[in-house]
């Protein structure tokens, strides 16, 4: 039985505003419009996200998450804005979710689990039992990750009078702008929620505010690979919440760049 994380009694509450500031008409020059309509393009989409599926249930674990892998970065790129984008980032995410667990990937299977139920929700749900010991994996670790212990906050109720220090930021690179939108200079914040766990592991991410599943994508993408020196409680690593605020934004947007296919 692993031991439950515990967050630091303290209110951390960061904000980090990460302007990324994009000439868009470097961008037209070099890169040309994906067209608007193109439901072909959604079609050879759910094809490959069914191929890739079968790739799961016959446990070719590499084969699964190469195919999800190659979806996401074009769906990435080519999405726009829309509700049917969260559906099929979704599908994509948790297949890959799948994969990884079956793959020994836990960490990678539950930040990708996470993504998935957050573009949508009913996934958290979902029946993965066709999965066999991955799609196992996956729900007990979520489960899991769930049960997280929360002390009060200690400028609160909390009675908690220990000396606290913050998690401190080592390796935060920064979130990818997705060709899509900086085609169409379409901008938007991204409000964030993760725990940084006592290894300096970012963990449990959630959205707080956002208009656009893709810029939030791209945003939770980062996340996984970015590192933290823990927070501290008596000198003691523990757990605690890191706020963030993304702000995607292209300056000097040319008003002739009409935008790349919305979906």
């Amino acid at each position: 039985m692993r031991p439950k994380t515990h967050l630091a009694s303290l209110s951390i509450i960061w904000t980090l505003l990460l302007i990324l500031l994009v000439s868009a008409s470097t961008f037209a020059r070099q890169l040309p419009l994906v067209s608007r309509k193109n439901p072909a393009t959604v079609a050879r989409w759910h094809k490959r996200l069914k191929l890739a599926d079968d790739a799961l249930r016959a446990g070719e674990w590499k084969k699964a998450r190469k195919s999800y892998n190659n979806i996401l970065n074009e769906m990435f790129d080519r999405i726009d804005r829309g509700e049917g984008a969260k559906g099929l980032l979704g599908l994509a995410v948790l297949g890959r979710a799948i994969a990884q667990a079956g793959l020994g990937n836990e960490h990678d299977a539950l930040w990708d689990f996470w993504i998935a139920t957050y573009l949508v929700p009913n996934f958290a749900n979902a029946n993965l039992s066709a999965y066999g010991a991955a799609g196992e994996l996956l729900l007990s670790s979520s489960a899991e990750s769930a049960r997280l212990e929360v002390h009060a906050n200690a400028t609160g109720n909390g009675h908690f009078t220990g000396e606290v220090t913050r998690p401190i930021r080592k390796s935060t690179p920064a979130p990818k702008y997705p060709l899509g939108k900086r085609i169409a200079c379409t901008k938007g914040l991204v409000i964030t929620q993760i725990v940084i766990d006592r290894r300096g592991i970012p963990t449990n991410p959630k959205i707080l505010s956002s208009t656009d599943p893709v810029l939030a994508f791209a945003v939770l993408e980062s996340y996984r690979d970015w590192t933290f020196q823990p927070a501290t409680v008596d000198g003691e690593p523990v757990a605690a919440i890191y706020n963030l605020s993304i702000n995607f934004n292209i300056r000097n947007c040319p008003s002739t760049l009409t935008g790349a296919w919305k979906y």
